[in-house]
């Protein structure tokens, strides 16, 4: 048993129950498209935000009492600045705080303080013994390495992510957040070399559809369009034959434009169309726009046209974005 749970004691499989219990009715009210419930407290929030921490982690957290439970509540529904003074005031009387540390340094780089961010992160770090912090100690690499990116030192971005993987050599998120860092730098055949190097390791059990996303879309930025076009489909069919339609946005727009430049609208705008009924609400308006045009080249102006109608009824409140829909329908052929 770890220091924290030989100072605090573990769970009761009673608790732990009950713990369950709790997430499992809040579940059921979110699958049912309801509000929670009036009973359902900030301790409930509490535990269903904490479903999947490191025993640790939940007994540090609740040892701390009910303010560490309410700014992690307020912590994961976007309230930085309220989340951000009451963890400074827990952290301030904390005896030993370690995950608190991890929170607080989280909440500091989303209140835009990257140093003070930076230092409560490393001191979580620097307070885990080896195989300790589960996705905590990942998911803190990946919030350094995106601060430090932040400051334009790439460089120690990196080490952190080559860190992450040294901690969880096994795990593919390293490799894929590496690898989508680099794709940020425009370094694609380095994306290209971590991800090989993660395919190796995860073999086949692992998430493959993720690392031939990002394949492709890393071949797609090197140019090398055909090979690129390649695993972006079987990323995206693998997807579509498990009956997920809810594409990834850049994934799918990218190889609607491969499909479009190697000749195949058609396929394009399949894509497009899948897009359009979506969970990307912000843009469904573009994607309908873009399969109105990939119709009317398909001979189907009548089917553009409802889609332009359609583009038009969500298309933000911009002016110079509706006038060009309007005007892309007043040019549609009869």
């Amino acid at each position: 048993m770890s220091f924290f749970g030989k100072l605090f004691g573990s769970r009761s499989e009673q608790d732990a129950q009950a713990r369950e219990d709790i997430v499992a009715r809040i579940e059921r009210e979110v699958s049912d498209e309801q509000a929670p419930s009036a009973e359902s407290s900030t301790d409930d929030r509490f535990e269903l935000i904490a479903s999947d921490f490191e025993e640790d982690q939940y007994v540090e957290y609740v040892a701390h009492g009910q303010s560490v439970k309410h700014a992690l509540v307020l912590l994961d529904e976007g309230e930085v600045k309220q989340a951000r003074a009451l963890l400074e005031a827990a952290i301030a009387t904390a005896d030993a705080p370690r995950y608190l540390l991890f929170d607080l340094g989280k909440a500091r780089l989303a209140d835009d303080d990257l140093p003070a961010g930076i230092e409560a992160l490393e001191s979580f770090l620097s307070k885990l013994h080896p195989e300790e912090g589960g996705d905590a100690r990942l998911h803190a690499h990946f919030e350094l390495a995106t601060a430090y990116s932040n400051r334009g030192e790439f460089d120690a971005a990196v080490a952190q992510y080559e860190t992450a993987l040294e901690a969880q050599p096994d795990d593919p998120r390293p490799y894929l957040a590496m690898a989508s860092s680099f794709r940020g730098q425009e370094l694609w055949d380095e994306a290209v070399e971590v991800l090989d190097a993660g395919l190796q390791v995860i073999g086949e059990s692992g998430p493959r559809w993720r690392f031939w996303q990002e394949l492709g879309l890393a071949h797609a930025g090197a140019g090398r369009d055909d090979l690129a076009r390649e695993l972006l489909s079987r990323a995206l069919d693998h997807l579509l034959s498990h009956r997920h339609r809810d594409l990834p946005p850049e994934a799918a727009v990218r190889l609607a434009q491969l499909h479009e430049q190697a000749g195949a609208p058609a396929q394009a705008l399949d894509l497009y169309v899948i897009l359009s009924e979506g969970s990307d609400e912000a843009r469904a308006f573009a994607y309908h726009v873009e399969a109105a045009r990939l119709l009317s080249v398909l001979g189907q102006n009548n089917d553009a046209r409802h889609m332009l109608e359609r583009a038009l009824e969500l298309a933000p409140p911009d002016e110079s974005v509706r006038a060009a829909i309007t005007a892309k329908l007043v040019q549609l052929p009869s």
